[in-house]
Parts: C-alpha cells; structure tokens; sequence
C-alpha cells in the first residue's frame, strides 16, 4: 500500500509546464565538460562511468533532467 500512496502524491504535484527543457546536446555538453573523477557516488558510479553513455543514455539522463524540473522533484538516490 505504501506504494500506492507515493505514487498519488506524486500525481498530486503541480506541473510546471512552462518549466524549461533539456536537449540531448546540452546533457553531452555537460557530461564532456565535467572532470573524471574517479570517486563513486552513492549511486555506485563515477564521472567515468557516465562520459562512456551511449546516446541512448544521454537521452535518458536528457529526459530525467527534465522531468525533474518540470515536476520540481528530484529522484531519491
């Protein structure tokens, strides 16, 4: 049940629809800019591993991105 209840209030948050987007450039540009530090995160991966994503990782992470702003939340880890 716990589930159901996180999803609804999810469904409960605002859109911001005019919130703005990301393009899959931008999500490349981004990556090649950042250092490769070789630390991992708490996720278990490092800078490294997200400079070798394909394009379809890149569109993932584009699409991630802008779903975050445009449902002003952020993913738990």
């Amino acid at each position: 049940m716990l589930n159901g209840a996180r999803i609804w209030k999810r469904l409960d948050r605002p859109s911001r629809l005019d919130a703005p987007t990301f393009t899959s450039e931008q999500t490349w540009d981004a990556v090649k800019a950042a250092k490769a530090f070789k630390a991992i995160g708490p996720d278990g991966m490092s800078n490294i591993h997200v400079k070798h994503l394909g394009l379809n990782g890149v569109r993932f992470l584009t699409e991630l991105f802008s779903l975050s702003l445009r449902h002003t939340k952020i993913p738990d880890i």
